[in-house]
């Protein structure tokens, strides 16, 4: 995806149907939770706060954005 496409508070999921929350952008950052839709639980913390990835890190990672709902897989339309 494009950097600019790239917004808090929405949701995106990898090739890996990893799906990513992001809960800030600053610097050049993003801070996000995940959770694997193929694995019932909760969304938690992906890295340390002080490890946050670039945002062009991020926007290559994440393929789509998907709805912010833990049963939400890719393709099925939520």
């Amino acid at each position: 995806m494009q950097t600019n496409e790239i917004k808090t508070g929405r949701c995106y999921a990898t090739a890996e149907n990893q799906h990513r929350k992001v809960t800030r952008i600053d610097g050049g950052k993003v801070w996000y939770e995940t959770y694997r839709a193929d694995v019932p639980g909760t969304w938690k913390p992906a890295h340390a706060a002080d490890a946050a990835p670039s945002l062009d890190a991020f926007a290559a990672e994440v393929t789509q954005e998907v709805p912010c709902v833990e049963n939400a897989r890719v393709g099925t339309g939520g």
